[in-house]
């Protein structure tokens, strides 16, 4: 195993808690660079935290060469030497730590992609209801996305879905509630043709009330179509 040589060197280090710090070190790797750099008040502690959407959130960092602009992975990652800088071979570095939080609830974006598909598939009423509240969810973030899956663990999953008001029109109910609402509407326009048909003797026409019950109760333009085919259908 080839013996690895010290170098003594000028570290510049940078951190928006900390502030600049200038230090020499002998340092060969990163493992033995964030020693020095915890030494001169760099706090490098990694610890998690549960935010309310119950997802484990880890705090942490990471540490770039500035000249080179290499992100360091692993403690034994071999520092950078002989660098080329402004026209001239240096071994002194300039170090960033950034703090960057994790979400280890978040999935990446082909898998959460994937998984949302399979539940609209399986769910078609909740992709309606996000393609009506939110919008095209294809050309979302990957941060979006599971936004919404995080709306369909707490409000759809298990039937759990929230019910609403139907006393004024309401764009965000449930498709589940929106069925509901429709077979209601579906019901009592056929109940108010079969029962009203005497409004065509007397010049009202039945379809101008169907207009104006769609207006009260929110009836679709395609359940309002299928009851008047079957008007036309039947033989009054």
């Amino acid at each position: 195993m080839e013996e690895l040589v010290s170098i003594k060197r000028n570290i510049l280090a940078h951190s928006p808690s900390t502030g600049k710090v200038i230090f020499e070190t002998i340092a060969r790797t990163v493992g033995e660079l964030k020693e020095d750099l915890n030494r001169h008040g760099f706090n490098l502690d990694v610890n998690f935290k549960e935010d309310d959407r119950g997802h484990k959130i880890e705090h942490t960092y990471k540490i770039t060469e500035g000249q080179t602009q290499v992100t360091f992975e692993g403690d034994n990652a071999l520092l950078p030497t002989n660098i080329m800088y402004e026209g001239r071979v240096t071994n002194d570095l300039l170090i960033l730590v950034t703090p960057i939080k994790i979400d280890h609830g978040i999935l990446p974006y082909k898998e959460i992609k994937r998984t949302l598909k399979e539940i609209f598939e399986a769910v078609p009423s909740f992709k309606e209801h996000i393609r009506d509240n939110r919008g095209n969810w294809t050309q979302f973030t990957t941060e979006q996305l599971n936004q919404i899956l995080d709306e369909y663990n707490n409000n759809w999953s298990s039937g759990n879905v929230k019910e609403e008001s139907c006393e004024e029109p309401c764009r965000e109910c449930s498709e589940g509630h929106r069925e509901k609402k429709n077979k209601f509407s579906q019901e009592y326009a056929m109940e108010l043709i079969t029962e009203g048909i005497s409004l065509i003797n007397t010049g009202i026409s039945v379809l101008s009330s169907l207009l104006n019950l769609k207006s009260i109760i929110h009836i679709s333009n395609k359940d309002l179509g299928k009851i008047i085919e079957e008007i036309n259908g039947k033989q009054w």
